[in-house]
């Protein structure tokens, strides 16, 4: 019956359940087809990350730009003082992420998203290159 499971770990993790449990070797084969131990996995894991999310703890990549930053880049912009390089430098990240940012506000503020429009021309297929 635990021929049927491939991982050594999987196999002792299953007999220890049949054994503490009772389970009877159908039952046990029940557990092995139904794939109870990723459920049992799954429920932990997600239990784990709730009990920290409730004592503070946030898992991910960490933000690069706080909501002051992006006030700033969008300040600098909107002056049209200083080239967009120079904002995206100062907050030392790059020009994607800084584009990312301001998007991702423009959607929080309630504006739709602008369509994204090449900024270089790529000519067609069998299409001259040259002028005519």
């Amino acid at each position: 019956m635990l021929e049927k499971l491939a991982e050594p770990t999987l196999r002792l993790w299953s007999a220890e359940q049949a054994t503490q449990r009772g389970w009877s070797r159908s039952v046990l084969g029940l557990q092995i087809e139904t794939r109870l131990h990723e459920r049992v996995i799954r429920e932990r894991t997600l239990a784990g990350l709730a009990a920290a999310r409730a004592r503070g703890r946030m898992g991910g990549r960490p933000k690069l730009m706080n909501e002051t930053q992006v006030a700033m880049a969008k300040a600098m912009l909107a002056a049209r003082e200083l080239p967009v390089r120079e904002a995206y430098e100062a907050h030392h990240v790059s020009p994607a992420t800084l584009c990312r940012y301001l998007a991702a506000d423009r959607i929080a503020a309630g504006e739709r998203p602008s369509a994204r429009t090449s900024t270089r021309h790529v000519p067609r297929r069998g299409a001259s290159v040259l002028p005519s």
